[in-house]
């Protein structure tokens, strides 16, 4: 996924996080992936906050800054707006791909939706 922040574009792929950097995550939120995934699409989650931490921290790592997780600070409302701007991004273009009729199992035809006008359906998926 590329998330626009910080006056740069960066790029995270949580399905490809290492052992290490999983054993530090769920770590840091005392949970597993599976717990980290769910709070972090629920911001009203008492792991929220240590859930986005996380995604931030991996962010950093894949780009090859090795930031302690403890150590990172950042403009938390905002990454987390840049982090739904950037899943919503990839829904839609994982939707138009879909409708795409040159595309094997394009579904030409379904691309019209009268809800939002352009043609595009389904929801955002999730970070992780």
């Amino acid at each position: 996924m590329k998330i626009e922040f910080a006056n740069r574009t960066w790029e995270v792929e949580p399905n490809d996080l290492s052992l290490t950097q999983a054993v530090v995550i769920t770590g840091r939120i005392g949970g597993s992936l599976a717990d980290w995934d769910a709070a972090l699409e629920d911001p009203k989650s008492p792991g929220w906050l240590a859930a986005v931490q996380c995604l931030y921290w991996l962010m950093r790592q894949q780009d090859g800054d090795r930031v302690a997780i403890g150590d990172v600070d950042f403009a938390v409302l905002r990454f987390s707006q840049a982090v739904a701007d950037a899943v919503t991004r990839e829904g839609n273009a994982a939707t138009e791909a879909e409708m795409d009729p040159m595309r094997p199992g394009g579904r030409p035809g379904e691309a019209e939706s009268p809800a939002d006008g352009h043609g595009l359906t389904g929801s955002p998926a999730s970070p992780i």
